[in-house]
């Protein structure tokens, strides 16, 4: 009986070496305190994942701003949300269709009739990081970096390639996905980089409303408990799987609680889609990180600022 338990055991410590990547803690800035994101670059209050709204988080003193990140027909990682151009730019069709010249035509404002037309452009990573690293007078302002299509091997090649011509990215910066193969994948190519797991409460019914999922599945099956099981398998596992100490989680996915002790254990712990003042200042004072879909929803801000 002996053999048969030791060799189960010995099959976990050997595939803990092989399969689990090692912790990467993000840099000691993130941690042990509550920091204002400036979700998509600035919230919705502004233009998204463009420099003019970067600028405007830091100015209403967001300690960390976020970025999300696509790749274009030429290999060029830029910095837009959505996999196709409609929503937020002037142009139509996917980002991955054109080169980095055909998108930085586009008017990346367009949907934003105040800012619509001021030359507010797609900007690449590059752009962003240059400006982050060297323009940006805060030098303890942090920056998360969303991955938004990391399955492809260019994708995580051109973002290890990223920090290793920016070393300072190591300690100022953390990648995230809600793809947890993605992150370990690039884990692979660089063990030193921080990621952090993107999740929610509904993250299957919201492929299911994107018609991410096949539609036979989103009809045929108890969504609630899929996404009760990938909660708790993108909180409890892939962590350690990926090495990540830090997650990223929807508002009122999980109970504050559960969030404090994740911070208490040393995981940087941040929550988007915050909407409210109260609910802010109770997640702040228990030291976890608050991404506001609207920062004009938490602070005080003068139309002047936001123009």
């Amino acid at each position: 009986w002996k053999r048969a338990i030791a060799f189960p055991v010995l099959l976990v410590i050997i595939a803990n070496y092989i399969l689990f990547q090692p912790v990467k803690y993000p840099g000691h800035n993130f941690l042990n305190r509550s920091h204002l994101v400036g979700h998509n670059g600035g919230g919705d209050d502004f233009p998204e994942d463009v420099l003019f709204s970067l600028k405007k988080a830091v100015q209403l003193n967001c300690s960390i701003v976020e970025v999300d990140v696509q790749l274009s027909a030429d290999g060029v990682l830029v910095v837009i949300h959505d996999s196709r151009l409609d929503r937020t730019t002037n142009g139509e069709g996917a980002v991955s269709s054109m080169t980095v010249k055909e998108l930085q035509r586009l008017d990346a404002a367009f949907h934003w009739p105040e800012f619509r037309g001021k030359g507010i452009t797609i900007p690449t990573l590059e752009e962003v990081v240059q400006w982050f690293l060297h323009e940006n007078q805060n030098e303890e302002l942090l920056l998360l970096i969303e991955m938004k299509v990391g399955h492809n091997i260019k994708w995580l090649e051109a973002m290890r390639d990223t920090f290793q011509k920016h070393p300072q990215l190591y300690e100022r910066s953390l990648v995230m996905s809600f793809e947890p193969h993605a992150l370990y994948r690039l884990r692979s190519l660089d063990p030193n980089i921080a990621v952090g797991i993107v999740t929610a409460h509904d993250v299957v019914d919201m492929g299911c409303r994107e018609k991410i999922f096949p539609v036979n599945f989103c009809r045929k099956f108890p969504i609630w408990f899929f996404d009760a099981i990938q909660l708790e398998i993108a909180t409890r596992i892939v962590p350690s799987v990926i090495g990540s100490a830090a997650i990223i989680i929807r508002n009122r996915s999980v109970p504050v609680e559960r969030m404090e002790a994740w911070v208490r254990d040393g995981v940087f712990v941040d929550v988007f889609d915050v909407r409210d003042k109260a609910t802010a200042q109770d997640l702040q004072k228990r030291s976890i990180s608050i991404a506001p879909k609207f920062l004009s929803s938490v602070i005080d801000i003068s139309r002047a600022q936001i123009v």
